[in-house]
């Protein structure tokens, strides 16, 4: 049947009743004919719908009729609403159905009706009843609801109860449009651009339409890091559409919760945000109004805080008929942030640490590397987006990676002294002789002997020519302590601070009548002298990077500048700077002789009586770095060596043995340290050797002062000195408290005591006693510093024990023989043709 007829014989439908037999009644408030006539103009044609049924109606009784198969019932049935709207989605309005069942005018109770939508205008999206079944109840009412489908059109729904069934009114179906409201993914194209790009395509817009919005509750957090009062910002993305096109000019607030981490605002980096108090709650939330663009898409700037938190946005849109979309972002969290200044460190190759093999007169095969690592001032990642640098006073700095971090904020990089004949560091001391060396006559590097006639120079103080300063730097924050009751910052009543030792907090120290660390802003109504650094807060103020190359804590003009020129500290507390930090780099040119054996520090070294009380250690230090020149490079003639004027020989009266405590120095010929894990050991050698009878062991013992034990393991002088002949030196000992004393290392040389007794014919005083005796011997202690592979340099010092001659162990005789015998070896014997008489102790003819 065609459209129209079928539609007008539902038109005519709708106003007719059920008919039973040929009586009238009255269905949805008309009064109608039926019969025949009535059955031919609305249930043929195959139309969809079920005539009545025929049966005799008969007076209304009260009660309640119980159903039967097949049975024959007035049905009538109405939908709530006659207009409904169809948002091209899966999820649309809908209306409550109810139909209502009679038998012999009674109510049908317990019959089961079916609800089936008919589509007048060949929809084949029509919507559907649900549920499609119910059960009438003791009233004779079942209930069901019909929600549009996708298309819009005319809909009846049809309930059927047996052999009968009914119509609702038709119930038209009309499109509205299709609104979507979300949070977008700056990653992915927008919804509408999707939409432009499927209707010129073969896609259906519908299938799009009903797909769901992005699952914000699986998105990733946005991350947002804390950088302090310039904040780190983005802008969040929302987008609105309507029929899968853009909604532009519209204006919607957008909000975070309530009670939101401190700072943060909805705001460009230099605006400032916006806040309201709820006030049922009393609590406060930031919001922003955003109108969207042409592609109907909202953005929302948002800029952290001063403190770790998270933050979720949200917005509601209101159609103009009332309906309601809300949307929310991902999470916002924010963490770590920009490097900060009181968590930026170094760490060192393991095994040499600051000090760097180098050598004289070729490039260095020796590399030196280091881990630059970023800390942040609250937990979390460290921003990614800044490279670090790093530039040396000489050599060669290679960084991984271009300088940026890795996940776990860390950078790594490489240092290499290279030829030290045409590159020199710039010199800290510019006076000191080995400055005034030709360079083509190959003295150019360090050589104290070349010019140990000029007098006495300290050790220590040539070492600071020979070392080079690294400067590593990178974007990132100044560090701020804050003291104050309140919690919060406060720049204005904060003192500037040039922290010039580089250790993160205040150092009020005066040395030479200058403070070590300087202040570079004093807070309005204060006074520098009023400065109280456990109470009053404080930033680090830097200035611009460069390399301190004497190392006086200030540029100088001629020091290598980092940029195009030398900036003071602005004295603002900076949180998106350079910040940046240095170390001291000493150049190993190897050990020689004289720099181990010069150990003529004061009058108190040869003096030391070692003791178990580390507090005398420390003092014996204090002492020496109070002398005022530290280890001193002597004249070549110079009898003070090291040992030598010390007597380490053992008396004919004193068979036990003897010891005598040693020092030399862990220092190459410049003053500066040896390598970390270089190996030392002593071996004593016998030079002049006579009858060896009960020889007498020479052992050396090295040994870990006791001040060391109180130390962090990798700042002792030694990494191994358990007692045995070998020691090895730490890897970190720049630093050591007795570097002006250019690192003393202590050694115990001991004579063992005399093991070989006496035999034969003894005086009868020592036979209870057992005498011994040992031969004399001269010898020497030898020290052999272990050799770099790479540069192949080994050094053994010949170390005396008696004025430069070999050291004397002298023989023992503590026999005893009998009157009139002699000894030869350790056996004592009376002349030939006698013996021993035990009365008198005396060698006696035979009786």
């Amino acid at each position: 049947m065609p459209k129209e007829q079928l539609l007008g014989n539902l038109r005519q439908f709708r106003w007719l009743s059920i008919c039973v037999g040929s009586c009238f009644v009255v269905g949805f408030g008309m009064v109608a004919a039926c019969g025949e006539s009535a059955a031919r103009k609305g249930f043929n044609g195959g139309s969809g719908l079920v005539p009545p049924p025929t049966a005799t109606v008969g007076a209304t009784t009260t009660g309640t009729a119980k159903p039967t198969a097949g049975a024959n019932y007035t049905v009538s049935v109405k939908a709530a609403s006659v207009d409904l709207r169809t948002f091209g989605t899966g999820v649309n309005e809908c209306t409550d159905l109810t139909a209502t069942l009679t038998a012999a005018g009674k109510p049908a109770v317990d019959v089961e009706v079916t609800f089936e939508a008919v589509a007048t205008d060949g929809q084949k999206d029509k919507g559907e009843a649900n549920p499609a079944k119910a059960r009438t109840d003791e009233k004779g009412t079942a209930s069901s609801k019909y929600c549009s489908g996708k298309e819009e059109g005319e809909i009846v729904v049809k309930a059927v109860a047996g052999a009968s069934s009914a119509n609702t009114a038709e119930i038209k179906v009309t499109s509205v449009p299709a609104y979507r409201f979300s949070w977008k993914d700056r990653k992915s194209k927008s919804f509408a651009q999707r939409a432009r790009e499927v209707k010129s395509s073969s896609e259906k817009l519908t299938e799009l339409l009903s797909s769901s919005p992005e699952d914000t509750d699986a998105a990733k957090p946005i991350p947002l890091s804390l950088r302090g009062s310039s904040n780190d910002c983005t802008q969040v993305e929302f987008e609105l559409t309507r029929d899968g096109l853009a909604v532009s000019g519209e204006k919607i607030a957008f909000a975070t919760q309530e009670e939101f981490p401190v700072g943060v605002k909805l705001a460009v980096r230099e605006g400032t945000g916006l806040t309201k108090d709820n006030p049922v709650s009393g609590k406060s939330y930031a919001y922003y109004e955003a109108t969207s663009n042409a592609d109907g898409v909202f953005q929302v700037p948002v800029c952290s805080g001063t403190l770790p938190g998270n933050i979720q946005l949200s917005a509601s849109y209101l159609e103009s008929d009332g309906r309601v979309h809300d949307t929310k972002s991902p999470l916002i969290v924010m963490s770590g942030g920009v490097a900060n200044y009181g968590f930026l460190s170094l760490t060192f190759d393991a095994l040499n640490s600051r000090v760097v093999s180098a050598d004289t007169f070729t490039n260095t095969q020796k590399i030196l590397a280091f881990i630059a690592r970023l800390g942040t001032l609250n937990d979390g990642a460290i921003i990614k987006s800044y490279p670090l640098s790093a530039v040396a006073e000489m050599g060669k700095v290679l960084v991984e990676g271009n300088g940026f971090p890795n996940d776990a904020g860390e950078v790594k990089f490489k240092y290499e002294a290279l030829n030290l004949s045409g590159q020199r560091p710039f010199a800290k001391h510019p006076t000191l002789p080995d400055l005034q060396y030709n360079v083509d006559s190959g003295y150019s590097a360090c050589d104290p002997l070349r010019f140990s006639s000029t007098g006495p120079i300290p050790f220590f103080t040539l070492a600071e020519n020979w070392r080079s300063t690294l400067v590593y730097y990178i974007r990132g924050a100044e560090f701020a302590r804050v003291n104050n009751t309140a919690g919060v910052f406060d720049a204005t009543k904060a003192f500037g601070i040039w922290d010039v030792n580089q250790n993160g907090v205040y150092d009020g120290n005066f040395v030479n009548n200058q403070s070590i660390d300087q202040i570079t802003f004093v807070p309005a109504n204060r006074t520098q002298a009023s400065f109280n650094p456990s109470v009053d807060d404080w930033f680090i103020d830097l200035p611009g990077p460069f390399v301190d190359a004497n190392e006086n804590g200030q540029y100088d003009g001629g020091e290598p500048l980092i940029g195009d020129k030398y900036s003071e500290p602005n004295k603002k507390y900076d949180t998106d700077a350079y910040i940046w930090k240095s170390v001291v780099l000493p150049l190993n040119l190897g050990a020689t002789a004289y720099s181990l054996q010069h150990s003529r520090i004061s009058s108190t070294v040869n003096d030391y009586t070692p003791t178990t009380e580390w507090t005398n250690y420390l003092a014996f230090l204090q002492s020496l770095n109070t002398a005022g020149y530290g280890t001193r490079i002597l004249s070549s003639n110079d009898t003070q060596l090291f040992g030598r004027g010390t007597t380490i020989e053992t008396s004919d009266t004193s068979p036990i043995g003897m010891s005598q405590y040693l020092y030399f120095h862990a220092q190459d010929k410049c003053g500066n340290p040896l390598p970390g894990g270089k190996k030392i050991s002593a071996n004593y050698v016998v030079d002049v050797e006579k009858a060896r009878i009960g020889p007498r062991d020479v052992t050396a013992h090295f040994s870990t002062q006791p001040y060391d034990g109180l130390r962090e393991a990798s700042k002792r002088l030694l990494s191994k000195a358990d007692g045995s002949s070998e020691a090895i030196v730490n890897f970190d000992i720049l630093d050591h408290p007795a570097k002006k004393a250019s690192y003393p290392i202590e050694m115990k040389v001991t004579i063992g005591a005399c093991r070989s007794e006496c035999t034969g014919d003894l005086h009868p005083d020592v036979a209870n006693n057992p005498p011994v005796f040992c031969s004399a011997e001269t010898g020497r202690m030898e020290l052999t510093v272990e050799g770099d592979v790479t540069i192949s340099h080994n050094v053994s010092i010949p170390e005396v024990f008696e004025n430069g001659h070999g050291g004397v162990v002298n023989s023992q005789n503590k026999c005893g023989c009998a009157i009139g015998a002699t000894r030869q070896g350790s056996v004592c014997k009376c002349p030939t043709g006698t013996s021993l008489s035990d009365a008198t102790g005396t060698c006696v003819l035979p009786p």
